[in-house]
C-alpha cells in the first residue's frame, strides 16, 4: 500500500505541479482507501471532508524538525530554546504540539530540557495521520522542511523559518492561508546548507530571533482567514 501511494503522490506532483496541492490530494485518498476497507466506512468516510476529526484536540501544532533530510542540517535547525520560549508564550492560548520525524526525538529533548517541563509530543506518525493533525491545527510554526508544505497543503496558516536556503525558490507555494516567512539574508544565501560555509558558525538560522518568529506569528494570527481556505 505505502509504494502506491508514494507512487500517487508522485504521478500526482507531476501532472498537478506543486507538491502541496499533491500532498493534500493524497491525504484524501488515503483517508478514501481506509473508508472503504473499514467496518464503518460512513463514519470513516466523515473524515474526507474534515480531516480535524481525527485530532479534534489539537489547537496548535509547532513544527521542531521534520524527518526530511534538509532538516537534519545545523543551518536548518532554530535553536530548542527559541521553540521553547515561543511554545511558552503561545501556551496561554492554545494547546502546543511539538513534531519530530523518526530519530529525531532528541530535539524535541532539547526543547522539553529548554521549556523546563512536559511537553505535549507527536512523534511516530504516518502521513495520514500527520496530514490530518495538521488539518486541524491553528497554526503550523516550523522549520524550512517538508511539514510545511504538508502543513500549507491541507490550508492551514503558518510561519516557517529559513536559513540557507532559497526563500523564493522553497517557501511553500501559493498557500490557501495566510502565512509568514521568516528569514535574515546573507550574501552568501542560498548555499547547501550541509555546514556553513562563510562563517564559523550557521549565522542565517542564529541571527533569527524569537521576536521575529513571534511577531510573524502574531501577523498570520491576525490576518482574517479566506472562506473555505481550511
Amino acid at each position: 500500500m505505502i509504494p502506491l501511494l508514494v507512487f500517487l503522490l508522485a504521478c500526482a506532483a507531476v501532472y498537478l505541479g506543486t507538491i502541496e496541492t499533491a500532498f493534500s490530494a493524497l491525504m484524501r485518498l488515503s483517508l478514501r482507501l481506509v473508508a472503504e476497507r473499514s467496518d464503518r466506512p460512513s463514519e470513516l468516510g466523515a473524515y474526507l471532508d474534515n480531516p480535524l476529526l481525527l485530532f479534534a484536540p489539537v489547537r496548535l501544532l509547532l513544527g521542531v524538525v521534520t524527518a526530511s533530510a534538509t532538516a537534519l542540517f545545523a543551518t536548518k535547525q532554530w535553536a530548542p530554546e527559541h521553540f521553547a520560549a515561543l511554545g511558552a508564550r503561545l501556551d496561554t492560548q492554545f494547546s502546543v504540539v511539538y513534531s519530530c520525524g523518526p530519530g529525531e526525538s532528541q530535539v524535541l529533548d532539547a526543547v522539553e530540557k529548554a521549556a523546563g517541563k512536559k511537553l505535549c509530543r507527536l512523534e511516530g506518525t504516518g502521513l495520514r495521520h500527520f496530514a490530518a493533525a495538521l488539518a486541524g491545527a491553528r497554526l503550523f510554526v516550523g522549520n524550512d522542511s517538508g511539514p510545511a508544505h504538508m502543513a500549507a497543503a491541507v490550508g492551514i496558516p503558518g510561519v516557517v523559518i529559513f536559513s540557507s536556503s532559497s526563500s523564493t525558490i522553497w517557501a511553500p507555494w501559493r498557500p490557501r492561508a495566510p502565512w509568514q516567512i521568516v528569514q535574515n539574508h546573507y550574501d552568501c544565501n542560498p548555499c547547501p546548507g550541509d555546514r556553513c560555509y562563510q562563517f564559523a558558525r550557521p549565522e542565517c538560522i542564529l541571527s533569527v530571533t524569537l521576536e521575529q518568529v513571534d511577531s510573524a506569528v502574531k501577523q498570520v494570527l491576525a490576518t482574517p482567514m479566506k472562506e473555505g481556505a481550511i
